[in-house]
């Protein structure tokens, strides 16, 4: 059985040590076509990976609306300790699809460039 964990600062969303991304069922009030408010319950879905500058991506909604959101940027979230306000999520062996936990770490953006030049 796949064990799936909260993501912090995220509430709707749970991941998996293997980067799998679902958004929690949760029920959404909002008003009908017919102007009448209705209760609509959202089913719990996996979320496709996509791809944007070589990094796998998924998107869902924060806020009002939905946006890319960096599936190492969640599995860093979820498992890595570290995080500072303005760190950025660094991969220490360089491979952008590799989002395990035990490749990630939080660094400030200036290492986090210089580690992009020396890797290539």
């Amino acid at each position: 059985m796949t064990e799936w964990f909260a993501i912090p600062s995220y509430p709707m969303l749970e991941i998996t040590r293997g980067g799998r991304v679902r958004a929690k069922s949760s029920p959404v009030t909002r008003m009908s076509r017919w102007g009448k408010l209705a209760t609509y319950r959202f089913r719990e879905i996996e979320l496709r990976h996509g791809n944007q500058h070589g990094y796998p991506v998924v998107r869902a909604r924060r806020t009002g609306s939905s946006s890319p959101i960096y599936v190492h940027r969640l599995m860093a979230l979820t498992f890595v300790r570290g995080y500072q306000s303005g760190f950025h999520v660094n991969h220490i062996n360089g491979i952008k699809k590799d989002f395990s936990p035990e490749n990630l770490e939080w660094v400030p953006n200036e290492e986090n460039i210089r580690h992009a030049w020396r890797t290539g």
